[in-house]
């Protein structure tokens, strides 16, 4: 399945949102979700990435499950910030990261922007462990202009369903996130990898992929003039 490019959100754009009564309610809201989620559902100190940017009260509920490390991915299409958190520019082509390495990954405001979420979701299968978790946060089809700036696809919940299913993942939990009592803005979903994968589920790993799996470093993930940090440095046993 191949989603027509967007246009991605700048970090000021978002951070113009997350401060606004709106951002606030809603990000609170997801926040909470991700707590519910999450609790019991992840070993304790969990190994956890972070692809996107998330605003502060979700990346508190993520601190909250007190990880034993935890990296923060920004597409190149969308800048990079550096902060608390280690982070690093991604080419979502490149991961700087061995198979089965996270007990969590977070996708936050990356789907909808993605030509091809199955590639994506396919290497997330490949980076987590077997009991891992995906966390994933989606626009509403009947939302996406409140679900936060940019241009990005809205979902409906089967299309997010059909994508994960279609990756490998089995689904364990889906919610909604309202802007009122009759408006959704957001679809979360919490899913794991099938293991093993049907051989109608998760679609092959591409070529280029399985190169770089064998390869022992990668290219620094930073643009020119920013913190560079190296595949050496992120790589996790």
């Amino acid at each position: 399945m191949v989603f027509p490019a967007r246009i991605w959100p700048t970090l000021d754009a978002l951070d113009a949102h997350w401060a606004s009564d709106q951002g606030q309610v809603i990000e609170a809201e997801k926040a909470k979700l991700a707590r519910a989620f999450l609790t019991d559902q992840v070993p304790g100190r969990p190994r956890t990435l972070v692809i996107g940017p998330v605003s502060a009260p979700l990346l508190q509920s993520l601190t909250h499950l007190k990880p034993a490390v935890m990296f923060q991915a920004y597409p190149p299409a969308i800048g990079f910030r550096q902060g608390a958190v280690p982070a690093l520019m991604m080419d979502m082509d490149l991961p700087p990261f061995q198979r089965a390495c996270f007990d969590l990954v977070v996708v936050s405001y990356v789907l909808e922007y993605e030509t091809s979420p199955l590639a994506l979701l396919s290497l997330i299968y490949e980076i987590l462990q077997p009991q891992g978790r995906l966390l994933t946060f989606v626009p509403h089809a009947m939302g996406a202009d409140a679900a936060g700036p940019g241009q990005g696809a809205g979902f409906w919940g089967m299309q997010v369903w059909g994508l994960l299913r279609q990756s490998a993942f089995i689904r364990r939990k889906q919610g909604l996130v309202r802007q009122n009592q009759w408006r959704p803005t957001s679809l979360v979903h919490l899913s794991q990898p099938q293991v093993p994968p049907r051989p109608s589920g998760r679609i092959p790993i591409l070529p280029r992929f399985e190169e770089i799996w064998r390869t022992k470093r990668v290219p620094d993930m930073a643009a020119p003039g920013q913190t560079r940090i190296r595949s050496g440095q992120t790589r996790i046993k």
